[in-house]
C-alpha cells in the first residue's frame, strides 16, 4: 500500500480499504494495523480475524462500516456482530448494517452504504 500511494504521488493516509468476504477479514485485521490510518474500511460479509490481538495490535480507529447479509449462509451475519462489538469496545467507530433476506452479496443497500461512507471520507 505505501508503495503504490507513493507511486501514485499520494500523501500516506490517501486510501481506503474495501474488501468482500475473505478480503473484508484481510481489510478488516490489516487497515486497523497500520500507522497511517485509511479514510475508511468498508468490510462487507466478512469476520474480524483473531479479534483477542486487537487491543494490543490496534494502530488507529479509522472509521470502519460493516455490512451483512441477515441470510448469509457461508459467513453467518453473527461474525459481524461480533466485529462490532470488538470495535466499539477498543474505541474504533463503527457503522454496521444488516441486511433481511441478503445472502452471502452485496445489494444496493451495501453499496449505497459504502459510497456514502467513501462520499464522507474524502470529502
Amino acid at each position: 500500500l505505501d508503495a503504490e500511494l507513493a507511486r501514485q504521488g499520494l500523501p500516506p493516509e490517501a486510501y481506503a480499504l474495501m474488501g468482500f468476504s475473505q478480503g473484508a477479514m484481510t481489510v478488516l485485521y490489516t487497515g486497523l494495523r497500520r500507522p497511517a490510518a485509511p479514510r475508511a474500511i468498508l468490510a462487507f460479509s466478512g469476520a474480524l480475524i483473531a479479534p483477542e490481538t486487537l487491543p494490543d495490535a490496534l494502530a488507529n480507529h479509522a472509521p470502519v462500516l460493516l455490512v451483512h447479509g441477515e441470510a448469509d449462509e457461508v459467513v453467518p451475519a453473527a461474525r459481524s456482530r461480533e466485529a462490532e462489538t470488538v470495535l466499539r469496545a477498543a474505541g474504533v467507530p463503527v457503522e454496521a448494517t444488516y441486511v433481511p433476506r441478503l445472502g452471502h452479496g452485496i445489494d444496493d443497500t451495501g453499496l449505497a452504504m459504502g459510497a456514502l461512507a467513501l462520499q464522507r471520507a474524502f470529502a
